[in-house]
């Protein structure tokens, strides 16, 4: 699921992208670059003097906005942040939701809402309608997909559970077939 608005995406699929003094993670950050750099076409440069960049900067969490926002943009980056959290978040800045946001999602998981951390409810919402789109099919090995324990108030229960039997979700290992088609169909890139 991508932001559909063009408003929101960056100019030439290019994202000029700095770190932070004392931003953690680093490692992680120039891996996850790397991933999308291979993987994509979409490409993240180091900034000059563009108005509109993202910054990586240390925070006690993993966030991203979606979607450009114009200006510095954050990407927020705890010392826990694997290489996948970093492409994840990445995925926000370019403007990809998380899949278990999608609009037929109940079709394909069930959210478990009684053992969802009422304060983390938000992460499970899905967008308004004009500001979503669902790209292709709905892919249980996307790196925006959160895992059956997300935000779970019973870690030993599960927050989100496949309808299809045996596929497994919440992956940090890199972007997936889907993923890289919603980014170059969102971005024009064939």
């Amino acid at each position: 699921m991508y932001r559909p608005d063009d408003g929101f995406r960056w100019e030439g699929a290019r994202v000029p992208y700095r770190i932070a003094q004392g931003c953690p993670a680093r490692v992680e950050i120039d891996a996850a670059i790397r991933h999308w750099n291979t993987r994509t076409r979409l490409r993240l440069v180091a900034h000059g003097d563009e108005p509109d960049y993202v910054e990586f900067r240390a925070a006690a969490f993993c966030a991203s906005h979606v979607g450009k926002t114009g200006g510095v943009q954050p990407i927020f980056v705890a010392p826990r942040c694997s290489a996948g959290n970093m492409i994840h978040e990445i995925g926000h800045a370019i403007g990809l939701w998380h899949e278990q946001s999608r609009f037929d999602r109940d079709q394909h998981v069930e959210i478990r809402w009684d053992n969802v951390d009422p304060i983390h409810r938000h992460n499970f919402d899905q967008p308004r309608r004009h500001d979503g789109a669902d790209h292709s099919t709905y892919d249980y090995d996307s790196i925006m997909h959160y895992p059956s324990w997300a935000f779970a108030l019973d870690r030993t229960q599960p927050t989100i559970v496949p309808r299809k039997a045996g596929v497994e979700i919440g992956q940090r290992n890199g972007l997936s077939t889907g993923d890289m088609a919603a980014v170059h169909a969102m971005y024009g890139l064939t």
